[in-house]
C-alpha cells in the first residue's frame, strides 16, 4: 500500500503533507527459516555461519567469541535504496555477545558487546565460529529485502506538531500497521516498543532485528527489539554504530 493511499483510507488528509514530510523510506527485511546448505555464499542472511575472507578477525569479547548477528550484502540492498553513507559493495557484518544463558544484554563495558563491521573482498568462505564456552548459533534466516515506508512513532518528537486528536492517533497507528508495522528493517524510521529513548537523538536507523516468538534463539529481551543506530551527518557512521535494546 503507498503512502498516499494509506492516509487516505485511514482518514488523516488533515496531515497529509506533514506525514509525506516526516515520512521516511526503507527496506524491509522478511526473514524465512532455511540452512546454511540452502543458502549461497554472500547472501543477506541472520544467523548461521558468516561468509567471510580469510583473513577475517572473529570479533571478541572478555575473551570469548562473539556470536554471529547477520551479514548483509550491500550491493542487493543499494539497488533497493541506496543513503549516501551505505556501501554499494561488500558485506556488512553484524554480532554480539551472547552468555552462557543464551541471553543477550547490552551491558555497560569499557568494549561493546556488539560489533558492526564492513568488508568488501571476493573470496569469502563460510566460517564456523571458534571454540567458546556457550558456543551458541543463531538458525539461519534467509533475508528478502523490498522498499517500504516507514513513519515516526508518536512518542517521537517530530510528531508534536501533527497536533492528533485521540481518533487522529488510533488512525496514526493504524496507518503505522498498513504500512508495514514492526518487521526487520534497514534504515528509515524505529519501530519503537518504548518511548522514545533519548540516546536516538541525532541518531538514524542502521538496522532493526525484531525477536522471534516462535524460536527463542532470537530473542532480545522480553519479545524485544534490537537496534543498531548510527550518529547522523557522521563521516563514517557504521564504523560509531550504537546498539539498544528495548523490550
Amino acid at each position: 500500500m503507498s503512502l498516499s493511499s494509506a492516509i487516505e483510507s485511514n482518514r488523516l488528509s488533515r496531515v497529509k503533507d506533514a506525514l509525506h514530510e516526516l515520512s521516511r523510506e526503507c527496506v524491509r527485511l522478511s526473514a524465512e527459516r532455511t540452512t546454511d546448505s540452502k543458502t549461497p555464499i554472500g547472501i543477506s542472511k541472520f544467523g548461521g555461519e558468516p561468509d567471510v575472507p580469510p583473513s577475517f578477525d572473529w570479533p571478541m569479547w572478555d575473551d570469548e567469541p562473539m556470536t554471529f548477528l547477520g551479514q548483509i550484502n550491500c550491493q542487493q540492498i543499494s539497488q533497493i535504496l541506496a543513503p549516501s553513507f551505505f556501501p554499494d559493495s561488500g558485506l556488512l557484518y553484524f554480532f554480539n555477545f551472547v552468555d552462557v544463558d543464551g541471553c543477550y544484554d547490552i551491558t555497560e563495558s569499557d568494549e561493546p558487546t556488539y560489533v558492526v563491521r564492513h568488508i568488501d573482498a571476493s573470496d569469502l568462505k563460510r566460517t564456523e565460529m571458534p571454540e567458546s564456552t556457550h558456543e551458541l548459533e543463531y538458525c539461519t534466516r534467509l533475508l528478502t529485502p523490498t522498499l517500504g515506508v516507514s513513519i515516526p512513532d508518536l512518542t517521537d518528537p517530530t510528531t508534536v506538531d501533527l497536533d492528533l486528536s485521540d481518533s487522529e492517533r488510533q488512525a496514526y497507528t493504524k496507518l503505522f500497521l498498513d504500512l508495514g508495522g514492526a518487521e526487520h528493517q534497514l534504515f528509515g524510521h524505529p519501530a519503537l516498543i518504548q518511548p522514545y529513548p533519548s540516546s536516538f537523538k541525532n541518531r538514524d536507523l542502521l538496522l532493526q532485528v525484531i525477536s522471534d516468538t516462535e524460536d527463542h534463539d532470537f530473542m532480545w529481551g522480553d519479545c524485544g527489539y534490537l537496534y543498531f543506530m548510527i550518529p547522523r551527518g557522521s563521516g563514517n557512521p557504521i564504523e560509531e554504530s550504537i546498539a539498544e535494546i528495548a523490550s
